[in-house]
């Protein structure tokens, strides 16, 4: 049975409605807090093209509102954004060494229904981004689920998980590697992409000076073996702020073009 327990919290930036909403779940062990940005105009008579956001490690769902101005955002595309929490490291999995966390349900089974329910949203344009570990999750979550998401793009994710194993939180969420090696390749992109046909085209992008790039590059290079439509954008950059503020943008435009084209 699911549990929700909605908090409205309405605040006002340049008269853009902004929405933070605590859901409970069956799956999670503590309430899930997001923000909502929709358009200044929002009609509820209209359908709008809805965007989940995930934060990377060690952030929470107010990451993104602190990159980007995202009120003026949802002015400008005219885009619903949704900033879930992705419980500071769960790397939005469902966590294999603890019952009580599982994280990728609690997204695919209450969240997105409970968002796609309440808001009006053109269910056939739904997509999913986000930078570093959130990375990982968008394209974690698209894969997993071509039947809910139109696209996703990642900015900074970690397109190998194999390549920093027990970094970053990794061992709370899969496991020591040298302990749970199977949890690695279960859970990791790049070796989905042999499992997974006909991929919807997505996008991912990396800064050549963050670290991770290594990974994304490798994960293109893989695409391109597959024959799997992605569009991979490598430029200057390291893993930051003022990268991520730039990236999306480039998500945003790229999610538009897709709309456009449908």
């Amino acid at each position: 049975m699911r549990l929700f327990t909605i908090i409205f919290v309405i605040f006002y930036s340049t008269c853009i409605p902004q929405q933070q909403l605590s859901i409970e779940s069956q799956y999670i062990p503590h309430t899930d807090t997001c923000l909502v940005f929709t358009p200044s105009d929002y009609d509820e008579t209209v359908k709008y093209p809805v965007i989940f956001l995930l934060h990377g490690w060690e952030a929470s769902y107010r990451q993104w509102s602190e990159i980007t101005d995202l009120n003026k955002l949802a002015n400008y595309y005219d885009f619903i954004f949704v900033c879930p929490d992705g419980f500071t490291d769960s790397w939005y999995v469902n966590n294999p060494l603890r019952p009580g966390l599982q994280i990728a349900d609690f997204f695919i089974m209450d969240l997105i229904p409970f968002i796609l329910d309440k808001y009006s949203i053109d269910r056939n344009k739904v997509f999913i981004s986000g930078l570093s570990m959130g990375g990982f999750g968008a394209v974690s979550f698209f894969l997993d689920n071509q039947n809910i998401f139109r696209s996703c793009a990642s900015t900074s994710g970690i397109m190998n998980i194999k390549t920093f194993k027990n970094n970053w939180g990794m061992s709370l969420a899969f496991g020591l590697y040298e302990q749970h090696p199977l949890n690695y390749s279960k859970f990791n992109p790049i070796e989905k992409l042999d499992k997974i046909e006909d991929i919807k085209p997505f996008l991912i992008d990396c800064g050549t000076e963050d670290r991770i790039f290594v990974t994304n590059k490798e994960f293109f290079e893989k695409c391109q073996q597959n024959k799997i439509p992605i569009t991979f954008i490598a430029q200057p950059g390291i893993h930051n702020k003022k990268y991520w503020a730039k990236a999306i943008i480039q998500h945003l435009n790229y999610f538009k073009n897709v709309i456009i084209g449908d």
